[in-house]
């Protein structure tokens, strides 16, 4: 078995952590505030993060996998 962590997996994670920032500021602008800094620069900057955690999340599902990082940026 294999980990494959693929970059629209990422996107996905990352957009979905936004909305619930997004939401739970109360707006974009006011989520932007809070982060100090716009949504776009937290999405660049968080996306390997997301990329580890995806990845060390998987891993604990897997007993005994080969490891594996696709990424086509």
């Amino acid at each position: 078995d294999s980990i494959d962590v693929e970059d629209k997996e990422v996107d996905r994670a990352l957009e979905q952590q936004m909305s619930n920032m997004i939401s739970q500021a109360g707006g974009e602008e006011q989520a932007e505030k809070a982060l100090g800094q716009p949504l776009r620069v937290f999405k660049r900057e968080y996306w390997y993060d997301a990329v580890t955690f995806i990845f060390i999340y998987k891993l604990n599902s897997n007993a005994h996998v080969d490891i594996r990082f696709v990424c086509n940026s």
